[in-house]
């Protein structure tokens, strides 16, 4: 067992949020007397802010002898996470003070934590303050930004915004601007997007399907089938929707119809019995 061995374990827990098994990786970290370096400790914590330990987390950031420039990133992300926008523009500036310059993933964390605050006025700064630090915006950067000021009724702003990148919109982008469209109600804006797609003669069944939907929940029946024909003329098909399933440690993906597995009747025997007790805890 040595350094990458654990580095791996912690990263893998990290990723399928599971605490448990990362604070057992943790104690046999420190059982088997492996050094915790600055790799270590980032990953440590990452994960617990991932799995939900934020005390955890600040406590092993507070007690690292040294911190990089992605150490800083990674506690921030766990406060935006968190919910605590105010801990992470403190850390932010914290980071700025010890003359560490913030790169393009802290200015995601830092932006990510503003949208899902509704802080408007923290992401137009952090955002605006990018090229100050020689950060050039990408297009995550400006997807986070129409995402905050869609999710505020701001879309005039944020459909601006779109229009002044420096490369197209990607789906992300388009998606959170229908999205708060959807959510303000916002008709008109969507038939001006729609143009704006149409134009685009982009191949995205994404944004389309979006619109349709918009339009149904309006009761707006011609327009949604208007969007559907659209879609027929240009040869989009929508992608279909598929399940994913473990039986016996194996995991099968099927869709609607899909009799492809041969354990079909077990699949199919599984999902009554979880349809019966899904009925029988609503009664």
């Amino acid at each position: 067992m040595n350094e990458v061995t654990f580095l791996t374990a912690i990263q893998a827990c990290s990723q399928i949020g599971h605490l448990e098994k990362g604070k057992w990786v943790h104690h046999k970290l420190i059982t088997y007397g492996i050094k915790e370096d600055l790799y270590i400790n980032t990953a440590l914590v990452d994960m617990y802010a991932k799995c939900g330990d934020l005390l955890t987390a600040k406590e092993v950031f507070n007690s690292m002898p040294e911190r990089s420039v992605v150490s800083w990133s990674v506690m921030i992300a766990g406060y935006g996470m968190h919910g605590d926008v105010d801990a992470a523009i403190s850390l932010f500036s914290q980071m700025v003070q010890l003359g560490i310059k913030p790169n393009d993933i802290t200015f995601m964390n830092i932006l990510s934590a503003c949208s899902h605050s509704g802080y408007v006025e923290g992401g137009k700064f952090y955002f605006n303050s990018m090229k100050h630090f020689g950060v050039e915006p990408n297009p995550e950067h400006f997807a986070c930004m129409v995402d905050l000021l869609s999710r505020v009724g701001d879309l005039n702003e944020a459909y601006r915004i779109i229009n002044s990148m420096p490369f197209p919109a990607e789906a992300g982008i388009w998606g959170a601007l229908l999205n708060g469209c959807r959510i303000h109600r916002r008709t008109d804006m969507i038939r001006r997007i729609e143009e704006d797609l149409v134009d685009m003669k982009t191949d995205d069944t994404g944004y389309y399907t979006l619109l349709s939907n918009i339009y149904a929940e309006e009761g707006k029946w011609d327009e949604s089938r208007k969007v559907r024909s659209v879609m027929k003329w240009i040869g989009l098909k929508k992608v279909p929707g598929y399940s994913i399933i473990e039986l016996d440690k194996k995991v099968y993906r099927f869709g609607a119809g899909d009799i492809s597995h041969w354990p079909i009747k077990e699949i199919y025997n599984f999902l009554e019995n979880f349809q019966s007790l899904a009925l029988e805890n609503l009664q």
